[in-house]
């Protein structure tokens, strides 16, 4: 029986395993995404690609935000990311997309490269903030609108949003840095 599950079991995985590695040595792993794009068995060049034509569309997309002021009620502000600083590294991005499941540690990249076949595994977009350029920004489009800060907390869904903010808000450098 231990022969028998040997020869049906353990040598078809080893065979499936070696299979895999032969035709994705080269490619980015099965079950691999990028930028909400499946990247699976395609080469980093071309994953270099994608991420380069996506951040393209992101750094030219408005984020929008929405000020609270004490006076004068709400008002939004639409800036691009490249006037907040923010700046994405694609390089490193299709790097990361290329390197999951080849870690050099055995172990991890086995269940790495196991898991890959059974869920999706997402790359997250390497970015870089410049935060002085971000505060000086948030202080430019809040300029007079702002108060002493009440533990306001800035959030970045697609849009920043102040959550729990009473009566007003201000932008707490230390905070952001």
């Amino acid at each position: 029986t231990m022969i028998y599950a040997l020869r049906f079991v353990f040598l078809p995985l080893v065979l499936l395993g070696l299979i895999a590695n032969f035709y994705f040595r080269d490619k980015v792993l099965r079950g691999v995404n990028v930028v909400g794009q499946d990247v699976s068995g395609i080469s980093t060049e071309a994953v270099l690609a994608i991420v380069e034509e996506r951040s393209r569309v992101f750094m030219g997309s408005d984020i929008l935000f929405r000020v609270h002021a004490p006076v004068g009620g709400v008002r939004e502000v639409a800036l691009k990311s490249s006037d907040l600083g923010i700046v994405v590294n694609e390089e490193k991005t299709a790097k990361n997309a290329y390197s999951y499941g080849r870690s050099g540690n055995f172990a991890q990249d086995s269940r790495d490269r196991i898991s890959s076949f059974i869920n999706s595994h997402n790359v997250h977009t390497v970015a870089v903030v410049n935060f002085s350029d971000f505060s000086k920004k948030i202080d430019d489009i809040t300029s007079g609108d702002t108060q002493a800060a009440k533990e306001a907390t800035i959030v970045f869904d697609r849009e920043a949003k102040v959550v729990e903010e009473k009566s007003g808000w201000q932008v707490d450098k230390v905070k952001l840095a």
